[in-house]
């Protein structure tokens, strides 16, 4: 099928094309980030890729994220972490790579800041809880304490994209 806008992403893996995309936002918004946090966004994005991490981090879909993150701090082991998570991840994506759509829909960009900011703090102070989680635990202290940052550089990264239109989406 041939591409005539030239917009389709001819890459032998989403991670390699976030890659660039994401080290290219960086430089272009100004923000310098832990090298395990640049990595954990691209893995954010291209698992936000596939349609069953996407189905998984939102099968509570009718459920607020303050209502989720409640339920996280009544499950202790793993279970929580796993809820925190999706919570944090799910509010982070939309907020940057959808930021026009939810501002369109008049969703409360403030909220979801607010509840993945608040999620990924929990996992920081809770990563320590599982054998790996310490390796993700300054990561998550990044995206806690910079989480506007961080969705700054989702938003260019979709920006740069271009498939936020609607004759794209199709």
């Amino acid at each position: 099928m041939d591409d005539p806008a030239g917009r389709l992403i001819h890459t032998a893996a989403l991670d390699d094309y976030f890659f660039e995309e994401i080290r290219s936002a960086f430089h272009k918004q100004k923000v310098r980030a832990l090298p395990h946090t640049e990595f954990y966004l691209v893995r954010l994005l291209s698992d936000f890729c596939r349609s069953d991490h996407l189905r998984n981090a939102t099968g509570h879909e009718d459920t607020p994220l303050a209502i989720r993150y409640l339920e996280s701090l009544h499950n202790d082991g793993l279970e929580g972490l796993r809820l925190l998570r999706q919570i944090a991840d799910f509010a982070l994506y939309p907020s940057g790579f959808f930021q026009g759509s939810l501002i369109r829909q008049n969703i409360d960009l403030d909220y979801y800041v607010s509840m993945g900011g608040n999620a990924y703090r929990r996992l920081h102070s809770r990563a320590r809880e599982t054998s790996h989680g310490e390796a993700f635990a300054e990561t998550f202290r990044e995206l806690s304490d910079r989480f506007l940052y961080f969705v700054d550089v989702l938003a260019e990264v979709s920006e740069r994209s271009n498939i936020l239109k609607d004759s794209d989406l199709l």
